[in-house]
């Protein structure tokens, strides 16, 4: 169970998890695992229909649950819905699982940086500054 964060002037019980690629794989996976009573789970992906069936799963366990169908490579549409989220719940992690590899592959323990660097979704940054 995540612990909930607390400041001299805020103090709750309920933790919150903002997570990105929530609708399959590891990222749904992970929100599943979270979900518990008295958990808040902000959840990112690019299907509302899987969105929402992974958070009726979650209610299902207990969790409170905000969804919202987003692109990681808008920039700007991430960084406003992680101050959104921040903002209605403090989060307390965030897991940033969303985007795409180059393909590391068997003997290749890192993308290759060019790749990496002409990436759109490695310039997605988890909280991009306005510009």
């Amino acid at each position: 169970m995540l612990a909930p964060s607390s400041t001299p002037n805020h103090t709750r019980s309920m933790p919150s998890l903002a997570a990105t690629g929530a609708s399959s794989g590891i990222g749904q996976a992970l929100a599943l695992g979270y979900a518990d009573n008295g958990v808040h789970l902000a959840l990112a992906g690019r299907s509302q229909e899987r969105l929402d069936q992974v958070a009726a799963a979650c209610r299902a366990k207990g969790a409170t649950v905000t969804t919202d169908v987003i692109d990681i490579r808008d920039r700007q549409r991430l960084r406003d819905w992680i101050i959104s989220v921040d903002d209605d719940a403090p989060i307390d992690l965030a897991i940033a699982n969303a985007g795409v590899t180059s393909g590391i592959g068997m003997g290749r323990l890192f993308e290759h940086p060019d790749i990496a660097r002409n990436s759109r979704s490695a310039r997605a940054a988890w909280l991009p500054t306005s510009t």
